[in-house]
């Protein structure tokens, strides 16, 4: 292989790594856009319903305060997700990581256990569609009920 061939060889790689790159980070962004609109809509709902859940006190109990903060906390958390790019959401990530290295890794942690748990939980499903199917006559002995049940 001459030299001439393999400079071009190596721009046709650079170039070739180059288009994947930005194929994989137009990726990236098309999932993390539709993850932020998922979160942005789920987090909506959830301060509807602790509005709700704080309606459904009375007007000046702590349970009332209590859920309204939290309500509030949940929209501002959306407005903060549906006002800022989506670099600046990874850099706030990546800041707080850093100085929180013991947050980001016992929270790895807690997730790496619940996917276990979760992968290594059997499957049970009743086997007909009735979800109350084997539960309603669990353990009865029914040969032992008094008289006139």
């Amino acid at each position: 292989m001459t030299q001439t061939s393999g400079i071009k060889a190596t721009s046709q790689i650079e170039k070739a790594v180059k288009t994947t790159a930005a194929e994989a980070e137009q990726v990236a962004r098309s999932a993390a856009d539709t993850a932020r609109d998922a979160g942005l809509e789920e987090a909506e709902q959830t301060a509807d319903a602790l509005h709700r859940a704080a309606d459904a006190f009375d007007a000046g109990s702590i349970q009332t305060a209590a859920l309204s903060q939290l309500a509030q906390t949940v929209n501002d958390m959306a407005d903060t997700l549906r006002e800022k790019p989506l670099d600046a959401l990874i850099d706030d990530v990546a800041v707080f990581a850093r100085k929180n290295p013991a947050i980001v890794l016992g929270g790895a942690a807690l997730a790496g256990f619940a996917a276990a748990r979760f992968l290594k939980a059997p499957d049970v499903r009743p086997a007909q569609d009735d979800p109350w199917s084997g539960h309603l006559d669990a353990g009865a002995d029914t040969g032992n009920l008094p008289e006139g049940s």
